[in-house]
């Protein structure tokens, strides 16, 4: 698992990295701690060991009390949940030649500005998940998620519950999901293959509006082996998710806006295509053109690839990524595009946005128009329907409606 920030955003912490202890420094005590406190990144290697690593994040504070309180709050309970000590003793114990360690995290958009609109300072939620991959604390090699969300002003944890409006109905709406959607879907293939009971209180909210569920590895576990992860989006949480925007969900997205302020949907769109990105939405450390090896040695592989126009397709294990076809050439080679029905993009959220909507949304005429009928639909594994194209900076953008005018299917891939 790799460190979630895109390159837009890798350049922004970059950025606030150097300067936040400007910022703190300029007051000895805020009125927020969270403006006196800033993330570092630590990381402890061993090069004997075939690249093993443990990789966590560090809270540092300025000189006020209330900041220093804080951040020794959060950073215990980091550490603790993570079990990073008993890692790294781990870590100094493994012998060349043996089975290695990998220990990483992704985490939700981690930095915010204040009221005023002009000092930096943590965000007021931060959600994470560790993986820890090759040797474990106690049995034999495997994998174990360790996921959190921390209510940033106080150094609590925050609960399920916390994140709705509605608790028991969305309950009851992932609980649906997961006996008539996921569960037949799963591969007979699988040692563990249980989807109940939901571990409600192992969530994680990725930053691109995908709330994760993860699972013990004996409970629910990959053909990889990798432990069990089903995602949500928030589209598909709506009438019972906390949608206000000091709510824990909207706070800790990692939105477009805030890299690409001022434009419009499709400018927006053009200056995102230009950094080679698929599809906003996913979290993947990956740019179309990207070779296929690169690919998958980042995300397992689900199964054996199949055909797809001009190529192939085939899924990756990532939750996030479930209803999802990466593209390649005829010699699976290199990445050609992305195909999801499971995707909000830019305002517009599959299965639930009308195509007038969206054409509305990108406020530009369309380069091409087509008619797809069942055949062609089952070919290019869409729906009948409508295909609406757009030309982007680099790219080429389909949107796939279906009779009824909803938008089910979007395309990302190169011209």
């Amino acid at each position: 698992m790799k460190y979630n920030v895109n390159a837009l955003a890798t350049l922004f912490l970059a950025c606030l990295l150097a300067f936040v202890p400007v910022l703190s420094g300029l007051t000895e005590s805020p009125a927020d701690p969270l403006m006196d406190c800033f993330w570092e990144w630590e990381v402890e290697t061993d090069a004997d060991t075939s690249g093993s690593f443990v990789y966590y994040p560090v809270l540092n504070a300025g000189e006020s009390p209330e900041a220093q309180a804080l951040a020794e709050k959060i950073n215990g309970y980091i550490q603790e949940t993570a079990q990073i000590p008993a890692y790294l003793q781990l870590l100094s114990t493994l012998q060349a030649g043996g089975t290695g360690l990998k220990m990483d995290y992704d985490m939700s958009a981690s930095y915010d500005w204040d009221e005023t609109g002009e000092n930096l300072k943590c965000a007021p939620y931060v959600s994470l998940v560790f993986s820890a991959k090759g040797k474990m604390l106690a049995g034999r090699p495997s994998q174990v998620y360790y996921p959190m969300t921390l209510n940033m002003k106080t150094g609590e944890t925050v609960a399920f519950e916390d994140l709705f409006i509605d608790p028991e109905g969305a309950k009851a709406f992932i609980e649906t999901y997961l006996e008539e959607e996921v569960e037949p879907t799963l591969s007979t293939y699988l040692e563990n293959n249980q989807l109940f009971p939901v571990p409600y209180d192992r969530f994680f909210l990725d930053g691109n509006g995908n709330l994760i569920l993860y699972y013990e590895n004996s409970q629910l576990s990959f053909l990889s082996g990798d432990s069990g992860a089903v995602a949500f989006r928030y589209s598909e949480l709506w009438d019972w998710l906390d949608t206000s925007w000091s709510g824990i969900p909207m706070s800790v997205l990692d939105t477009p806006e805030e890299y690409l302020g001022g434009m419009t949907m499709k400018e927006q769109m053009d200056e995102f295509c230009m950094g080679g990105y698929p599809l906003w939405g996913f979290n993947m450390e990956v740019e179309l053109g990207t070779s296929v090896e690169v690919l998958t040695n980042l995300y397992p592989q689900a199964a054996d690839s199949e055909f797809y126009p001009g190529g192939a397709c085939f899924e990756l294990e990532t939750a996030a990524l479930r209803g999802t076809l990466i593209l390649t050439d005829e010699a699976e080679d290199y990445v050609t595009g992305i195909l999801s029905h499971r995707v909000d993009y830019f305002g517009i959220f599959t299965g639930k946005t009308t195509l007038a909507e969206a054409e509305a949304l990108i406020g530009q005429e369309p380069a091409m128009r087509l008619d797809l009928d069942e055949a062609a639909a089952e070919i290019y594994r869409v729906c009948p329907g409508t295909a609406v194209i757009y030309k982007l900076n680099r790219d080429v953008l389909t949107l796939y409606a279906d009779e009824n005018g909803l938008v089910q299917y979007i395309k990302q891939a190169l011209e």
